[in-house]
């Protein structure tokens, strides 16, 4: 799983979004796991959904799920403000750390 921060000239755009690889021999659990992740940080953030990319992290991940969770943009005043609280990143790394225990079960 990687976790990256998202950025837009659209200074509107916000939320949280998963991407996942759909050619991925691992599809279906990459996708149940990217709806896990989001649905976890809805207190945070909006959702923007799960969407399929064809990235070169989520290429070279054969043979496990593999996701790109992108928390929040870095060019919307909102969601900078969640990203760049300590407080805040503290909530969202619980948040992550129970969505990846409740895929664990």
């Amino acid at each position: 799983m990687g976790l990256h921060c998202n950025e837009s000239s659209d200074k509107l755009a916000n939320g949280i979004e998963a991407y996942y690889d759909v050619n991925d021999q691992n599809e279906e659990s990459s996708l149940l796991f990217s709806e896990i992740l989001i649905e976890h940080q809805l207190n945070h953030f909006k959702s923007r959904g799960v969407k399929t990319a064809n990235l070169f992290l989520l290429k070279n991940t054969p043979t496990v799920p593999g996701i790109i969770l992108e928390l929040g943009f870095l060019t919307n005043e909102e969601d900078r403000a969640i990203l760049t609280d300590e407080t805040k990143q503290i909530e969202i790394a619980k948040s992550i750390y129970d969505a990846l225990l409740e895929i664990r079960n």
